[in-house]
């Protein structure tokens, strides 16, 4: 049960109407004689309440207020009873707008939504509406060149400028009014819990990749973007990472040992292996922007086996496979090898163009003749092969007499 009264109402001038039930009394519109019903949920009967309906206010607009009037036909104390009422007044007295004498559209209760629980009608609308909009009946038909790039009005700087100057002060929707959600924060608990309900296949882009052609076009798109040192430290650190999980991060320490003098010391990485005094030592630390090595790094030294020869040699680095005298022996064997392989491929694929040679079928350019061929840069038949050989000889042989009659002249 609701507490507060409900009521209905009728809007109309056929006079034959008027007295038709107790609790239905009429409402005279002076200019078309059309009706219109409707309901309001509020404790106290509004007079000057006509109703939300569009053709309504399009005729209170049109005709003006004065040429309608509104009374109180009944009021009902659940809002079951209003809403059937409105249905069953609308339905008998036909105040919808296609029976030429209403201006109801919708045929009452709990909404206006004409296509409210009929999912096959939904579908045709949608269809409807797609047609309607395709092709040339699109109102941005044949646009896409006119505001394409900086053709685009929102591109303009004086458009800017009124948009900005517009939206601005009191111009804003915003302005002298407070936020509901300012000043409040998301305790840790529910931002983990977003950030569990959104993880996992709960993410809409779980399982999903990007096409190489995304990737280029990123790349690109990002190309040439200068990004300042807190952007990158901000662009450095998880999404998921909040602000007290990074606090706890740089305040949590691990104890490790020294692979090197074995001293146990502590440390904010669980991945340490060295300590401070070694590290400086022995070059195992970056110093500056650049992130160059430091000059300790040349004191690195390494004993490694030759996998060659099985000997012991001193290395730079760890991942040295051979000394020097079997660097130079295994890269003479490797480009053997490369050379050999090279060869052989030239000869498995000569022997597979023997065995199944290709045919292109050409025109000969010099008699317009058809010919089959094995090469497809081939342009003249084996007839006219010979021809167009003896008459390009013979230009040239002109050609170097007119020059030589030429000097004898000079």
């Amino acid at each position: 049960m609701i507490s507060s009264l409900m009521f209905i109402w009728l809007r109309f001038t056929l006079p034959q109407f008027a007295s038709y039930l107790s609790s239905f009394q009429t409402d005279p519109n002076n200019v078309n004689g059309k009706i219109y019903i409707g309901k309001k949920e509020r404790g106290v009967f509004d007079n000057e309440y006509y109703g939300s309906g569009k053709l309504i206010k399009r005729a209170i607009e049109k005709y003006g207020i004065e040429n309608f009037s509104i009374e109180l036909l009944s009021k009902y104390k659940d809002l079951k009873s209003l809403n059937q009422a409105e249905k069953d007044a609308i339905e008998y007295y036909k105040s919808q707008y296609w029976f030429e004498h209403g201006y109801n559209i919708a045929g009452g209760g709990d909404g206006g939504w004409l296509l409210r629980g009929q999912p096959e009608a939904i579908e045709r609308f949608k269809e409807k509406a797609r047609k309607n909009n395709a092709g040339t009946s699109n109102p941005n038909y044949g646009n896409h060149l006119s505001i394409a790039g900086d053709k685009n009005p929102m591109r303009r700087p004086e458009v800017r400028k009124i948009l900005s100057q517009r939206n601005s002060g009191v111009g804003n929707g915003m302005f002298g009014r407070v936020g509901a959600n300012k000043g409040k924060h998301l305790s840790d608990d529910t931002k983990d819990k977003i950030r569990i309900a959104n993880s996992g296949s709960n993410n809409p882009g779980y399982g999903k990749h990007l096409s190489e052609d995304t990737k280029r076009k990123l790349s690109l798109a990002q190309k040439g973007k200068l990004v300042s040192d807190e952007a990158r430290k901000h662009m450095s650190r998880p999404r998921y990472m909040s602000d007290s999980w990074m606090k706890k991060m740089r305040e949590r320490s691990f104890t490790h040992e020294c692979t090197i003098c074995h001293v146990v010391f502590e440390s904010g990485a669980y991945n340490t292996k060295y300590c401070p005094e070694c590290r400086k030592s022995y070059g195992f630390h970056k110093k500056g922007k650049n992130k160059k090595m430091v000059a300790g790094c040349k004191q690195r030294i390494y004993h490694n086996e030759c996998q060659r020869c099985q000997h012991i040699f001193v290395a730079r680095s760890n991942k040295t496979k051979y000394c020097d005298k079997c660097k130079d022996i295994i890269k003479r064997q490797n480009m053997i090898e490369r050379a050999n392989a090279i060869e052989k491929a030239d000869e498995e694929q000569a022997r597979r163009m023997h065995d199944n040679p290709r045919i292109y079928h050409k025109v000969c350019l010099h008699c317009q003749r058809k010919f089959d061929s094995h090469s497809a840069h081939e342009k003249y038949c084996k007839e006219c092969k010979e021809i167009v050989r003896n008459e390009r000889l013979k230009q040239r042989q002109k050609f170097l007499d007119t020059e030589k009659s030429k000097n004898k002249n000079c």
